[in-house]
C-alpha cells in the first residue's frame, strides 16, 4: 500500500521522540485489513500491548478538554525517510495539520494552551477572550504523573481536522477583531461566509463513537451555554410588482403591538395605530390597513426567526407558528446540549441547527414523494437567523408622537408623480421622511426642549376620481392603435390639463379636491383630538393651480375683506356685493346697485346671469347690455365652475414647479394688484427649479417694471454650492477684464485720432484732453455698478400683499451634474421636489417662524 492511510482517513506527521524511532501509523474506517505494512527491523517498538495503528490513551480527553500539543527539549522533526507525510487519494479532502511542535521542557512535562475559536455570523458578537489554560493538576486527560501519550499517532485524523478548523479560526481572529463597519458592508459578508465553511467544516466531522472527538468537536465553537429566550419584532409585507419584501415596524411601533400582544389583546379585535397615525394593525388578523388613502392590505407576522432569500439576499421571517417550533427545538438543544436537530418546514425544506451561530436552511433540488425519505440537503443551504440583531435590516426609531401642523398636498397630472412611476402617497412619504431629518439637523435645540414634534404630510389624490367617471372609455374608442404606449400615455398624463380647462371635468376637479381635503381634515381632527396646529396645502405642478383657484375662489371674513383689495379679477368670483358695485360703477351703471344688493348678487352669481335674468331684474336694454358684454369679455379668463369652500383656512400655500404664472397671462391677467392677497391664506410661496420647463414666476406680474432675480434658495449644508460659487466668481472676473480692455482701447484711439497742436498749446491740450477722458470714462464705469448693488438689495423689492410682503419665487440651486446640460435634466428639474432637502426646509422653516421657533443656525442668504 503506497498511501499510508485508507478511505480518506488522515495520518498527518506527529512528533517523534528521539530515543523512539516512530513506526508508520494506519488508520482505516472499514474493515480490518490485513497484512498490515511490516516496519524495518531493528526498529525499537514501544511497550504497548495494542498496535500503533489503533492505540488510544488509558485516559482520553475529558468534558471540555482541547488537544495538547506536545513539547520535547531539543527535538527537532527527522529529514528521513522515517518521518513520511502521507500522499492524498484524489477522492479525499485537503486538510493540513496546524500542529507545530515545540519542546522546550523535559519529557514528562507538557504545557497545554487551548486555542482561540470563536465563531459567529456577526463580528461585533465574537468574544475574543483568550481561554486560560488549565492549571496542570486540573487538566483532564492527564494523570497526576503528567505522563505523555503512549504513541503520538493514536491521535485520530478527524482531530486533526479539528486542528485545522482551529487553525483557520485564529488566522481570522485578527480581521474579525478589527472590524469596524456594517452588516451591509462587504467585508462584513465575506468573513461571515469564511467563519460560516469553518463551522460547517467543523460540524461535518463524525466522531466515529470515540469521546476524544467528541468533546474536541464540542469544545471548538463554543456553545453559549444558557438559554435566553428570543425578542420578537414586528414585520409587515410590502407588495410591489407582484415582489414581496417584508418591512419591519419602527422600534417605537413593535413595542406597542408587543405589548397589546402580551396583553392578551390578540384574542380581540384590538386595532393599534402605527406609522404616526396612518396605517392601523388590526392585531388579530394581522393586517396593516391605510387610514387616509385606499391601499392593500398588508399582512403582519410578529417574527423571531429569519431566513436568507434566494434572489436579493434579504431576510424573510418563517410564520409565527413554524417560529415557535423552531424556538422550541432551539431550547431544547441549548438547554441539553444535544445539536444538529433537523426540522422539516410547511414547504417540504428541512432546517438543521448546528449549533447556536450556525443553523442551515436547505431547499431541495428534488420534491420528496412516497418512495424517497425526508428530503436531505441538497440544494443549496441559506442561512436561518435568530432574532432581527443578528439579520441585516435597519430599523428606524420611530416619528414623535406630537403633531404641530398638517400639510395637505396635492399631485399634478397623471399618476406618477416622479421619474421612477411612483404614486403620490409613496413620493408624500419620501417628502416626510426627508423633514424628519431636517428637523434632526436644524432644529435640534427645539427638539431637545420639547418644544417642537414633526409636520404631518397627507396626499390628495384626484386623478383616479376624474378617470373614473367613464371619460378613458370614450378616448379609448378615438384613440389610433399607433404608437400604443405613447398615445396612452398621452391620454392619462398630458390631457389633464386639457381635462381641466373643461368645464364639465374642471368641476369634477375642484370638487374632488376641495372634497377630499375636507374629508382628511376631519378625519385627522377625529384620530387627533388634542391638535391645536395649523393647516397649509402645498401643489405640485397642476396641483398648485388647482389649489390657487380654490384659494383665490374662498369667502375671506367680513372684516378681512374690507382690507383686502382686489386682485387677479379674472380669477375671483366670491369677492361679494362690494366688488359688484365697483363692477357697476366701472360701467357707468351705479343707479343700478341697489337691485344687484337686493337681490343678493355677488360677482360669482354676476358671471353666472344670462340676459333672461337681467331682463326678470328690470334691468334695460342698454343696461343689459353693457352687463352681457362685460360677461362675455371676461368668460374666456376663467373656466366656469363653483367653487367649494374649505372648512379651514390654511396658513401657507407652497407651490412646487408651478404653471401658474403662465395660465394667468393664458387668461389675460397681465398684472396683480400689489394690495392683493388671498381671501383666507396669508402667505403664498412659489418654490421651483431653474430647468423645471413647466414651472413660471409669479413676481414679474405683480412689479412689471422693474427686472430682479427670484431668491436663491440657501442650501440645507449652510452655504452654495461650489460650482455657482465659481461661475459667479468667473463672471466677476470677465467683467472686470471686459470694462479694463475697453478702457485701454478707448484711451489709445482717443490718442490715435487726436490732432497735432502748437507746442505752446500743448499743455493746454493735454489738460483738456485729460478732462475729457475723464469725463468720458466716468458714465462708462458707473453703470457697471448698479448690477451689483441691486443684487444687494432684492429683500427691500416690494412684491405686494401676496406673501404678507415677503418675497414669493424661490429658485433652488442646481447639482453640478445639472449644470452640464439644460435639456438632459429638464424632466429630472420637474419631479426632483419630493427630495429636495431645500424645498423641505423652506417649508419647515417657514412653517415654524408662524410659531416663533427659528433654526438653529440661520442660512446664509434666507430672509
Amino acid at each position: 500500500m503506497d498511501s499510508p492511510y485508507a478511505n480518506g482517513a488522515y495520518s498527518p506527521p506527529y512528533p517523534q521522540y528521539p530515543s523512539l524511532p516512530q513506526a508508520r501509523g494506519f488508520y482505516c474506517s472499514g474493515p480490518t485489513r490485513t497484512p498490515y505494512p511490516t516496519e524495518p527491523t531493528g526498529l525499537y517498538r514501544p511497550p504497548s500491548p495494542a498496535p500503533a495503528w489503533s492505540y488510544i490513551p488509558p485516559e482520553g480527553p475529558a468534558e471540555g478538554s482541547a488537544l495538547r500539543r506536545q513539547q520535547v527539549p531539543g527535538y527537532s522533526p527527522p529529514q528521513d525517510s522515517a518521518y513520511d507525510r502521507p500522499e492524498q487519494s484524489p477522492n479525499q479532502h485537503s486538510y493540513y495539520s496546524d500542529v507545530n511542535p515545540q519542546h522546550s521542557g523535559p519529557v514528562g512535562e507538557h504545557r497545554v494552551a487551548k486555542p482561540r475559536v470563536q465563531y459567529s455570523a456577526q463580528p461585533q458578537l465574537y468574544d475574543l477572550t483568550p481561554r486560560k489554560p488549565m492549571a496542570r493538576s486540573q487538566e483532564p486527560g492527564f494523570k497526576s504523573t503528567d505522563q505523555p501519550p503512549a504513541n503520538p499517532a493514536a491521535i485520530q485524523p478527524e482531530i486533526q481536522r479539528i486542528l485545522h478548523v482551529m487553525g483557520e479560526a485564529e488566522q481570522l481572529e485578527e480581521e474579525v477583531d478589527e472590524f469596524v463597519g456594517k452588516k451591509t458592508d462587504k467585508s462584513y459578508r465575506l468573513l461571515e461566509e469564511m467563519l460560516t465553511k469553518l463551522l460547517l467544516e467543523l460540524d461535518s466531522i463524525e466522531t466515529g463513537g470515540q469521546d476524544s472527538v467528541r468533546q474536541a468537536r464540542k469544545e471548538s465553537p463554543d456553545p453559549g451555554g444558557r438559554y435566553e429566550a428570543v425578542v420578537p419584532h414586528w414585520f409587515y409585507c410590502k407588495v410591489t410588482d407582484t415582489r414581496e419584501r417584508w418591512v419591519p415596524f419602527s422600534a417605537q411601533d413593535s413595542e406597542r403591538l408587543e405589548e397589546a400582544h402580551g396583553a392578551g389583546k390578540a384574542q380581540e379585535d384590538v386595532v393599534v395605530p402605527t406609522s404616526g397615525g396612518r396605517y392601523d394593525v388590526h392585531l388579530r388578523q394581522r393586517q396593516r390597513v391605510a387610514v387616509y388613502w385606499d391601499e392593500e392590505v398588508s399582512e403582519v407576522r410578529r417574527c423571531t426567526w429569519f431566513y436568507k432569500g434566494d434572489k436579493d439576499n434579504k431576510y424573510i421571517p418563517y410564520s409565527e407558528s413554524f417560529s415557535e417550533e423552531l424556538e422550541e427545538a432551539y431550547m431544547i438543544a441549548v438547554t441539553l446540549d444535544e445539536w444538529k436537530k433537523k426540522l422539516e418546514s410547511p414547504n417540504r425544506e428541512v432546517i438543521i441547527l448546528h449549533n447556536p451561530k450556525l443553523m442551515v436552511h436547505y431547499h431541495p433540488v428534488a420534491s420528496s414523494d412516497d418512495w424517497v425519505s425526508t428530503p436531505t440537503e441538497q440544494g443549496r443551504p441559506r442561512t436561518v437567523k435568530r432574532g432581527v440583531e443578528n439579520i441585516a435590516v435597519e430599523i428606524p426609531s420611530g416619528e414623535p408622537l406630537q403633531i404641530d401642523h398638517l400639510v395637505f398636498v396635492v399631485h399634478g397630472i397623471g399618476p406618477a408623480c416622479d421619474i421612477r412611476f411612483r404614486s403620490i402617497v409613496q413620493c408624500v412619504n419620501d417628502f416626510r421622511n426627508v423633514s424628519l431629518s431636517m428637523l434632526q439637523a436644524h432644529f435640534r435645540k427645539a427638539q431637545e426642549q420639547q418644544q417642537i414634534g414633526r409636520v404631518e404630510f397627507l396626499p390628495v389624490n384626484w386623478h383616479s376620481s376624474l378617470h373614473s367617471t367613464g371619460v378613458d372609455v370614450d378616448l379609448e374608442r378615438i384613440t389610433l392603435p399607433s404608437i400604443n404606449r405613447l398615445r396612452h400615455f398621452i391620454n392619462d398624463t398630458i390631457l389633464d390639463v386639457f381635462f381641466y380647462n373643461s368645464s364639465t371635468y374642471c368641476q369634477t376637479i375642484v370638487d374632488t379636491v376641495a372634497s377630499e381635503m375636507n374629508r382628511l381634515h376631519r378625519l385627522f381632527m377625529q384620530r387627533n383630538p388634542l391638535f391645536k396646529g395649523g393647516v397649509s396645502i402645498a401643489g405640485h405642478s397642476l396641483g398648485s393651480l388647482i389649489l390657487f383657484d380654490l384659494l383665490t375662489n374662498q369667502k375671506a371674513d367680513p372684516e378681512e375683506d374690507e382690507h383686502r383689495a382686489q386682485g387677479p379679477r379674472t380669477t375671483s368670483s366670491n369677492g361679494g356685493i362690494e366688488e359688484v358695485k365697483e363692477i357697476l360703477k366701472k360701467l357707468e351703471l351705479s343707479e343700478y346697485c341697489d337691485v344687484f344688493e337686493k337681490e343678493k348678487m355677488d360677482r360669482q352669481a354676476l358671471f353666472l346671469c344670462t340676459e333672461e335674468n337681467l331682463k326678470e331684474m328690470g334691468i334695460p336694454l342698454g343696461p343689459r347690455m353693457k352687463i352681457l358684454h362685460y360677461i362675455s369679455s371676461k368668460a374666456d379668463t376663467q373656466v366656469s365652475a363653483n367653487y367649494p369652500q374649505l372648512n379651514y383656512k390654511p396658513t401657507i400655500f407652497f407651490a412646487f414647479g408651478s404653471p401658474i404664472g403662465m395660465f394667468l397671462t393664458v387668461r389675460g391677467v397681465k398684472r396683480i394688484d400689489p394690495n392683493y392677497s388671498l381671501p383666507t391664506c396669508k402667505g403664498f410661496f412659489n418654490i421651483f427649479h431653474p430647468f423645471d420647463p413647466v414651472a413660471y414666476r409669479i413676481e414679474p406680474m405683480i412689479v412689471p417694471d422693474l427686472e430682479f432675480e427670484p431668491m436663491l434658495l440657501p442650501h440645507h449644508k449652510g452655504r452654495k454650492r461650489m460650482h455657482l460659487e465659481l461661475k459667479e466668481g468667473l463672471t466677476r472676473m470677465s467683467v472686470d477684464l471686459k470694462n479694463n480692455l475697453l478702457g485701454s482701447l478707448r484711451v489709445a484711439w482717443q490718442s490715435f485720432t487726436r490732432a497735432p497742436v502748437p507746442a505752446l498749446e500743448a499743455g493746454s491740450t493735454d489738460t483738456e484732453a485729460e478732462a475729457e477722458t475723464g469725463t468720458e470714462k466716468q458714465p462708462d464705469t458707473k453703470p457697471e455698478e448698479p448690477p451689483a448693488a441691486v443684487k444687494e438689495e432684492p429683500p427691500l423689492i416690494n412684491v405686494g400683499r401676496l406673501n404678507g410682503g415677503n418675497r414669493i419665487d424661490y429658485v433652488l440651486q442646481e447639482k453640478p451634474i445639472e449644470s452640464f446640460n439644460e435639456y438632459l435634466f429638464a424632466l429630472q428639474g420637474h419631479l426632483c421636489y419630493w427630495e429636495s432637502e431645500d424645498t423641505v426646509l423652506l417649508v419647515l422653516k417657514e412653517i415654524y417662524q408662524t410659531q416663533g421657533i427659528a433654526l438653529d443656525q440661520p442660512l446664509p442668504g434666507s430672509q
